[in-house]
């Protein structure tokens, strides 16, 4: 189920039946998220990779009307990949390494005294949302990556 957070400006919940994630710009757009009314969605890559566009965590979905082509206010809205910190839509090893060097303060991207600091980056590596990033987090991704438990997708927040 996709879950769409009006009050943060988030949509997350990209899980397939098998726990698996994989978001790709055509999933999210006829299977993961739709329009209700008079308007369409427009999906804004995380990163762009040697030519290939990426649809993971920090990706900017935002929904114009369908009258004027402007966009409809407050309907912009970032995707979360809970685990995918890289933005290219998998749960991977590099996820891993990007929590583990969280962790050891090798980077400082979940602190909001440092300029680095992003709340989007703190959601996503957050697995067991405790407001923190921490070994648990780590163990519950390379989890995911070995295939012993999926990150859930559709948390609580």
């Amino acid at each position: 189920t996709t879950t769409v957070d009006r009050d943060r400006h988030i949509v997350y919940g990209f899980a397939d039946a098998d726990g698996d994630v994989f978001v790709t710009l055509q999933k999210l757009t006829e299977v993961f998220l739709d329009v209700e009314g008079n308007g369409y969605m427009v999906v804004t890559p995380s990163r762009t990779y040697s030519g290939k566009d990426y649809y993971g965590t920090g990706a900017i979905v935002t929904v114009y009307d369908n009258y004027d082509h402007q966009p409809v206010e407050g309907e912009t809205f970032t995707v979360i990949v809970f685990g995918d910190l890289n933005g290219d839509g998998r749960v991977t090893s590099a996820d891993t390494t990007s929590v583990r060097n969280e962790v050891a303060m090798v980077t400082a991207w979940s602190d909001p005294t440092y300029d680095e600091y992003s709340e989007i980056m703190l959601l996503a590596g957050d697995i067991d949302h405790n407001g923190r990033i921490t070994s648990a987090d780590t163990t519950a991704i390379r989890n995911h990556v070995a295939c012993v438990r999926f990150v859930d997708q559709n948390p609580a927040l």
